[in-house]
């Protein structure tokens, strides 16, 4: 994965050689401009190119599915829609995959539509699942679903469900036993605190999560909830 403007698109050139397959450009406020040097580079380098659309809980279909567009015409093979903040319910998800597959499709063939999930409000298997019902063929999982926030979408659970219920050849057994990821997932289990819960709630981003932090200790949880400190809850909420 590459943020444009953190490396020269040059670097992806040898990675082929290393023995990586796919380069996943980020592309923040679905902004392709800044992508679309790297995944030229990508593609020549031989790289599957795919675009991971982030904080898409902010962007109407509308606007998730005018972004696909311009990611197909770039030559993108998958377009990942990332619930960043782990705010998504599972409606939204259905709404925005299937613009997304819509604008893919509506020219012939194009990227593939994949969905990554958050689990900041206990919804990333029940919204992967809506995306998958919505056209998504792609998803992203990891193991004990390590990852920021509220961590991702766990992969021993989508395994299952996709082998037990839709004749996937997954193999459960290697992931429930594997130990290397254990005292990752307690220190989660640890942190995890109702800051998770509120930034999907208020769908607050992790370069925002300090300023949450000083409002929650300032005013509470129930404050920003209830809307009490209205201006101080828009300016979290509002963010970029």
């Amino acid at each position: 994965m590459v943020r444009p403007g953190e490396v020269d698109p040059a670097a992806l050139a040898p990675l082929g050689d290393l023995g990586v397959g796919l380069v996943r450009v980020l592309a923040p406020g679905l902004d392709l401009v800044p992508a679309l040097p790297y995944l030229a580079a990508a593609r020549d380098a031989g790289l599957l190119t795919a675009v991971n659309l982030t904080h898409t809980s902010r962007a109407d279909p509308a606007r998730l599915a005018l972004a696909v567009s311009r990611a197909a015409q770039a030559g993108a093979g998958l377009v990942y829609l990332a619930d960043s903040n782990g705010s998504l319910y599972p409606e939204d998800v259905t709404r925005r995959v299937s613009a997304a597959v819509h604008a893919a499709t509506e020219q012939g063939p194009g990227p593939v539509i994949g969905f990554h999930a958050h689990d900041n409000l206990g919804l990333a298997f029940a919204n992967s699942c809506a995306a998958l019902d919505a056209g998504a063929t792609a998803l992203d999982a990891s193991i004990g679903g390590i990852g920021k926030g509220g961590g991702n979408l766990r992969l021993e659970l989508i395994a299952a469900h996709l082998t037990l219920h839709l004749g996937a050849d997954f193999s459960l057994d290697p992931l429930v036993k594997d130990q290397s990821t254990v005292s990752t997932r307690i220190r989660m289990l640890a942190e995890f605190s109702a800051e998770n819960v509120l930034s999907g709630l208020l769908d607050v981003s992790l370069d925002q999560s300090r300023l949450l932090r000083e409002q929650t200790a300032r005013h509470g949880y129930d404050a920003l909830l209830r809307g009490q400190s209205v201006l101080e809850t828009s300016q979290v909420a509002g963010q970029v």
